[in-house]
């Protein structure tokens, strides 16, 4: 009985198939304007390569990030937070939103 099983699995599992099966798309994430407005990234990048001290004196508030080289970040997208990723000698090497 247990040879039936096999061949009547796979005429089921042919059964479930689409002609033409539609690829699989990601969700678009949709970030409000405010969002876009609060991480001035591109405003600040003449701060790459400067020391990592430099954003101690700027005061930044709000939504802000400094990533120490080498050190565990969450994977949460936030468009509005302004990251600065810092590398091995204490200076800037990216600054992005997200």
């Amino acid at each position: 009985m247990k040879i039936y099983l096999i061949p009547l699995a796979a005429v089921m599992l042919a059964a479930c198939q689409h002609e033409n099966p539609q690829p699989l798309s990601m969700p678009k994430v949709q970030s409000s304007a405010r969002d876009r407005l609060n991480c001035q990234a591109q405003e600040l990048q003449y701060l790459v390569g400067k020391s990592q001290t430099t954003l101690q004196v700027m005061g930044l508030t709000g939504n802000t990030r400094v990533i120490p080289h080498n050190s565990a970040v969450t994977m949460d997208y936030n468009a509005g937070r302004l990251n600065f990723l810092i590398g091995e000698t204490g200076a800037i090497t990216r600054i992005y939103c997200g």
